[in-house]
């Protein structure tokens, strides 16, 4: 990756942190836990930019921990999960041709599925936190919904 894509690349990720600072500050929190702003940023980065594969994974982990930050769960379960949604990425990448916009949507959309699912084992297998299994699927769905049409906009703006 060249100088001025590792700085396209950091104006992008300054943008999607703006737009998670934006989302925390200026919505109820029950609208805040619907949109992952960072998952939207890893399945773009890793699917509209072209970097090398420790970039990326680098790049997706820190955008968990920022996601952890922000969102003040467990450290470190969002960084896993889009560490997990990166490598994925990185595995179809080398396997079959990802440049067509819709497989991109469903890859996008196969990876926000990834990142709900992940989260959910890792809080309730690995931490042995509790987690409402008949809100778990309502929940699924309308992140997966939002986080598409948000990963479609921002793909329409960011050309």
């Amino acid at each position: 990756m060249k100088g001025r894509e590792k700085i396209s690349l950091l104006g992008v990720f300054v943008f999607f942190i703006l737009i998670r600072a934006f989302i925390l500050f200026f919505y109820d929190k029950s609208v805040v836990r619907l949109v992952d702003v960072m998952a939207v940023f890893v399945a773009y980065a890793n699917l509209k930019i072209d970097m090398g594969d420790g970039s990326a994974l680098f790049l997706s982990w820190i955008a968990g921990l920022v996601e952890d930050l922000f969102s003040g769960t467990i450290l470190g379960v969002n960084g896993a999960s889009k560490l997990t949604m990166s490598f994925f990425v990185r595995f179809l990448k080398r396997k079959i041709e990802i440049g067509n916009f819709p497989v991109q949507i469903l890859i996008a959309m196969f990876l926000f599925l990834l990142d709900v699912v992940f989260k959910y084992v890792l809080v309730s297998v690995v931490f042995h936190i509790s987690v409402a299994e008949s809100l778990i699927w309502s929940v699924t769905l309308i992140k997966l919904s939002v986080n598409t049409i948000l990963f479609v906009a921002i793909s329409a703006v960011l050309r």
